[in-house]
């Protein structure tokens, strides 16, 4: 049986409105009786409804995300360790993350109307871009906030927030390093 405010309430002797205001942090409650109504709630096991807090705040403190469902190898990588550091930030700031994707032959953009047009997700990252990409024009037609992993075109600069690894300078300071010790023939293999 899930624990509720009014079992809290009727236990502590206060009112559900206090009692929903002490766990819900406001500062016009006593700190004695914030403590009180604490100690009541984790002792009688209370969860939040989560449901209803994100109806309330009208955010779903969810991060959403749409991989494609098979790939190559070297992209699984890719994926893998986008994802990873994605879930391991959104952990940090408690947030969940929403992993959706979409087959070989279908319309990715199903995907992100069904996710996104239904406010699932308080925002999306997108793995990698596409010249005149569908996906981010959408999701700012929506209002949706949008962080890419990577961008349109290194040489060009991209009118939307992005992370991305400068690779063009990288493999130049390692033909730089590898050719300070004297290293002629260099090659490299994608």
């Amino acid at each position: 049986m899930q624990v509720t405010l009014k079992d809290i309430a009727q236990k502590t002797g206060y009112s559900i409105t206090t009692v929903s205001r002490a766990l819900s942090g406001y500062n016009d409650v006593n700190a004695n009786t914030r403590a009180l109504i604490m100690e009541a709630a984790a002792t009688m096991g209370y969860r939040p409804n989560l449901v209803a807090r994100q109806l309330r705040s009208q955010q779903t403190q969810t991060i959403g995300m749409v991989l494609p469902a098979s790939q190559t190898h070297s992209e699984d990588d890719f994926f893998s360790l986008l994802l990873k550091g994605v879930t391991h930030a959104a952990a940090r700031h408690h947030y969940d993350v929403l992993v959706s994707t979409w087959l070989p032959g279908d319309d990715e953009m199903d995907v992100y109307r069904r996710v996104a047009g239904g406010r699932r997700v308080d925002g999306f990252v997108l793995a990698r871009t596409y010249r005149n990409d569908a996906r981010i024009d959408y999701l700012r037609e929506i209002n949706m906030p949008v962080v890419v992993s990577g961008r349109r075109a290194p040489e060009n600069d991209s009118d939307f927030p992005y992370i991305d690894a400068d690779s063009q300078h990288g493999l130049a300071q390692l033909v730089t390093h590898l050719t300070e010790y004297g290293h002629e023939h260099i090659g490299l293999i994608l």
